[in-house]
């Protein structure tokens, strides 16, 4: 059923149950009856009237006939009013979809023909024609044998360390200047030192090079000068003082000090030939203690031995 025609179902309904509340209420005051409009109720097919608010219209009662005989007219009560009804479509369910049921059907299977009948014999052909011989195959071709890497050139053997030696300076007199004494006795005194030396019984081993000193050197030259000027051969000078105390009063500070003299000895290498002849004063010269060296030569032609030399040795704190 739709859905407009439950609605004019409802509404017949509810004019027909409206028309039966007024009959009621005028059937107390007197025989006459409320007369129906029929054109009020609503039909299949006949528009419904409707209000702005999508709500139905009801019917509004009519009041009863009035007899024209004069009968006094007894007041009717007033129906009460009908409240409007809003009907809400409902739409109509789904059906529930039904599941399918599986149909399994059973076939029975047809019957296989077996056929019985022996197969032919298989065909002899006779072998006629030779097979043909097949070609040997190619032999592989040999793997070229990987050269042979070439060798390592050898690495150039080092080349010796030559030692320079040092140029030997000349042999000074004692009247040369001061500087080729000085090169020419320390160049002698360190070529003994570098190697071992017997200083009479005693046996020395090679030992560490010396060092110019011109502390030493002062102190030597004034001890000289005392020995040619005064004429006098000795390690006290002519004022009474020692080796030591000449470094000392030169501002020497010395922790070991030593002095050779020499005199008559015309060059730098017959004087320190001289000293390594001498057990005494080799021993100086090798001592592995002493780390400066100086060396100087005054000549007096008035005096006994004209060449007078002082070698002074030291090592400081």
């Amino acid at each position: 059923m739709s859905a407009l025609m439950q609605y004019k179902r409802a509404m017949l309904v509810s004019v027909f149950v409206s028309t039966t509340l007024l009959t009621a209420c005028g059937g107390g005051a007197g025989d006459e009856s409320m007369p129906i409009d029929e054109s009020d109720v609503s039909v299949p097919g006949a528009a419904l009237p409707t209000d702005t608010n999508n709500q139905m219209s009801q019917p509004e009662p009519q009041a009863p006939a009035v007899p024209e005989t004069g009968t006094p007219m007894i007041a009717q009560p007033e129906p009460e009013p009908i409240p409007t009804q809003t009907f809400i479509p409902v739409s109509a369910p789904e059906p529930t979809p039904v599941p399918e049921t599986e149909i399994i059907v059973q076939v029975e299977p047809e019957p296989i023909e077996i056929d019985v009948t022996p197969a032919p014999a298989p065909e002899v052909i006779p072998d006629t024609e030779p097979e043909p011989t097949p070609e040997p195959a190619p032999e592989p071709e040999p793997e070229p044998e990987p050269e042979p890497e070439p060798e390592p050139e050898p690495e150039p053997e080092p080349e010796p360390e030559v030692v320079v030696e040092p140029e030997r300076p000349p042999s000074t007199s004692c009247t040369g200047a001061e500087i080729n004494i000085q090169e020419s006795t320390l160049f002698l005194i360190n070529e003994a030192r570098a190697t071992e030396r017997m200083c009479g019984d005693t046996l020395f081993a090679a030992t560490n090079p010396l060092t110019w000193s011109s502390i030493l050197k002062d102190a030597a030259q004034l001890h000289s000068a005392d020995m040619a000027e005064n004429n006098f051969f000795s390690h006290t000078g002519s004022d009474g003082l020692s080796s030591s105390q000449r470094a000392t009063n030169q501002g020497y500070n010395w922790r070991t000090v030593g002095e050779n003299i020499a005199a008559g000895q015309p060059t730098t290498e017959v004087v320190i030939q001289a000293w390594l002849d001498s057990p005494g004063h080799c021993a100086n010269i090798m001592n592995p203690n002493f780390e400066e060296v100086a060396v100087t030569c005054v000549e007096n032609n008035a005096s006994d031995y004209r060449q007078y030399w002082t070698n002074a040795l030291g090592a400081t704190f």
